[in-house]
């Protein structure tokens, strides 16, 4: 099994994509049809594939998936928390099903957090009613934990949305964690941050810090900022990277979209590159690494792989694990 067909069946068992959209993507990195009966030959079954069998037994449990969630006469709610953090390091929870998520920093040394609730009901009493009882928000000294995750019994009538906005002085680890909302952070320093939606886009910009694991299914991932080591992966859009720390490890791979990197032009700097573009081109647009890599075919797309000369014994390296089954890979030098 190719590393292309991994990465989709490895979207499909965490439910990422369809059943219908892993078969059409396993079809273009190259799975073949079965071949037709002659005439007079009566048609026999053909052997299933492992991917054909991995596909048929992920079919029932995805098909009970529901993704719809409108709704009507939608009541919002606000309640605010604020507090302070005892020590550098803080431990993020946020966990929500179906609104968005947005941090940013604050002008003072306290954290400032808006919980917004929007509830399925007639009217606001009622509203007020149905998340009685419910705790949105919990905090400590090294940690605040916020989100839907005690009401979800009630299925689709509270939403929740989460801004907060965190002060400066502090490092920030954890996980923020959407099912169908955008995430937005900016403006802070990270070490150890996953930030995960189903049906939206991810965006970071000005963070800085390392071990940034940034994933989605059906939206684009913005990166920017000083970060030293960087995951991303998405099924359907696409990856934009803008700066990094001189000190870098950087993966990023999608099955729908095109990939975008932009690097520094430094002499100083070892560069370490793996670039493939299964159904699309591989782009090399920078002063420094243009005359030391070279764009080369494989089957219906491109690649770059290789080292520069000063790998071995440069002090600030960078390297790229870049990969697209349907899209274009563009590496740049950074503006």
């Amino acid at each position: 099994m190719s590393e292309e067909q991994k990465l989709i069946l490895d979207m499909l068992s965490e439910g990422k994509i369809s059943v219908e959209e892993a078969q059409k993507l396993l079809e273009n990195v190259g799975g073949q049809h079965p071949p037709k009966a002659e005439a007079g030959q009566e048609k026999r079954q053909q052997p299933r594939s492992i991917v054909e069998n991995f596909v048929e037994t992920l079919r029932s449990g995805l098909s009970n998936l529901n993704f719809s969630f409108g709704d009507v006469s939608r009541i919002v709610l606000e309640e605010s928390h604020t507090g302070s953090f005892s020590s550098r390091q803080v431990e993020l929870d946020l966990d929500v099903r179906n609104g968005s998520l947005r941090l940013e920093p604050s002008d003072d040394g306290s954290f400032h957090l808006d919980v917004i609730k929007r509830v399925n009901a007639g009217t606001r009493e009622q509203a007020e009613e149905i998340v009685t009882g419910y705790k949105f928000a919990e905090y400590d000294g090294q940690s605040l934990k916020a989100g839907d995750t005690e009401c979800r019994n009630l299925g689709n009538r509270v939403n929740i949305s989460l801004r907060l906005r965190l002060p400066a002085g502090h490092v920030y680890s954890g996980r923020v964690i959407s099912k169908n909302g955008a995430i937005d952070i900016s403006g802070i320093d990270v070490n150890g941050i996953s930030l995960s939606t189903v049906n939206g886009a991810v965006r970071a910009a000005k963070v800085n810090g390392a071990e940034v694991a940034a994933g989605t299914v059906n939206g684009s991932i913005s990166l920017e900022g000083g970060l030293e080591q960087v995951e991303a992966r998405t099924t359907n859009g696409s990856i934009s990277l803008f700066n990094m720390a001189a000190d870098s490890k950087v993966s990023l791979k999608t099955v729908n979209g095109r990939i975008k990197v932009q690097l520094p032009a430094r002499g100083d700097i070892g560069f370490s590159v793996d670039a493939r573009a299964t159904s699309g081109t591989v782009r090399l647009e920078h002063s420094v690494l243009t005359d030391k890599f070279s764009v080369q075919r494989f089957g219906a797309g491109r690649k770059i792989e290789g080292t520069t000369a000063n790998w071995d014994y440069a002090q600030n390296k960078i390297s790229l694990y870049l990969r697209s089954v349907n899209g274009s890979i563009g590496i740049q030098e950074l503006e």
